[in-house]
């Protein structure tokens, strides 16, 4: 179920195999701040646990400020220092923004994905 607009929800997704390389993800939906980032740093610690790669899919985050900020980077360098990444995967505009001017492309490595979370299939032109 998809939460109302703004309503924050972090949740791994069903599937994937960790143990052949494919990611951990996180679906994040509504407003990462102060009030949701421990609940965030939780998932991603869950997250962590299960993999060295870790995607969180940003599409359906509305809002995101500096204390989400500071939980992404201190989960990104926890799995780092397992030897493994952690990625954001398709954040709308406005966080984009906002990775963009803390300049966090080294520090949070961003993918585009297609809804349904697949990489692109270069066969269809995407």
């Amino acid at each position: 179920m998809v939460p109302a607009p703004g309503e924050f929800r972090a949740e791994i997704v069903p599937g994937g195999d960790p143990g052949a390389g494919s990611p951990t993800v996180v679906q994040v939906w509504g407003e990462i701040d102060m009030e949701t980032a421990s609940e965030f740093a939780g998932v991603l610690r869950s997250a962590a646990e299960r993999s060295l790669r870790v995607a969180v899919d940003m599409s359906m985050v509305e809002f995101i400020d500096s204390s989400g900020i500071a939980v992404l980077l201190d989960a990104a360098d926890r799995v780092r220092k397992d030897g493994g990444e952690l990625t954001v995967r398709s954040p709308r505009a406005e966080a984009r923004r906002v990775f963009g001017l803390l300049s966090l492309d080294g520090a949070l490595p961003i993918e585009d994905q297609p809804a349904g979370g697949r990489p692109p299939d270069p066969a269809a032109g995407t």
